[in-house]
């Protein structure tokens, strides 16, 4: 998509080229190639949309400054006109992004008051930022355990006719072995009985 842009606003294209897009001028108009590509991360309970060259500000990053941070709760990644929605996770999609500052926000100013009780309680909090830069969205394919799985042959599974017809052939099995157990038992009641009365 393309996306013209008046020769005097130097602001904006200072912003595109430090973002590396191109830029050509053309007869006193600059004429940039817009971000097409895109991603939606899940992260601090939130969700994001980002795109390589974006900074966010993200509270529960505890890395320092110049650490890579990847995010691989990645919701929606749009390339152009070609969506992907994950269900509800895009497993072969990832995030990287890298930790260029430690901030605070601005204080949040706290106070407990009750009249005609003399209590009035005062407190601030400042919450801690870390802004973070997407350096690359990859969208390449790393072969899981699930895949692997997937690629052996699956074993047929079998019809109700051979369930009952299993369950009935294990069941004369055991019913025969019972029939065994129990004759040769007999077998040995009656070999001792006999042993008793020759002895006697």
């Amino acid at each position: 998509m393309w996306q013209v842009v008046s020769f005097d606003d130097v602001g904006r294209c200072v912003r595109m080229a430090s973002l590396g897009l191109e830029i050509m001028t053309f007869n006193r108009t600059i004429i940039s190639l817009e971000r097409n590509m895109y991603a939606v991360i899940a992260a601090d309970g939130k969700q994001y949309r980002v795109a390589k060259g974006d900074v966010i500000q993200l509270e529960s990053v505890k890395v320092g400054v110049g650490e890579s941070v990847n995010f691989d709760k990645v919701l929606l990644l749009a390339n152009g006109e070609e969506v992907t929605i994950g269900t509800p996770y895009l497993e072969t999609v990832k995030v990287s992004g890298e930790v260029i500052d430690h901030k605070r926000g601005e204080k949040i100013r706290i106070i407990k008051f009750k009249r005609r009780k003399g209590h009035m309680k005062r407190a601030g909090y400042r919450a801690r930022f870390a802004d973070v830069k997407i350096i690359d969205i990859s969208t390449q394919v790393t072969k899981t355990a699930k895949t692997a799985k997937a690629a052996e042959p699956v074993q047929p599974v079998e019809t109700k006719k051979e369930i009952k017809a299993t369950q009935v052939d294990i069941g004369a099995r055991v019913v025969k072995k019972r029939k065994q157990v129990e004759t040769a038992s007999g077998n040995q009641a009656d070999q001792a009985t006999q042993s008793s009365e020759i002895e006697s």
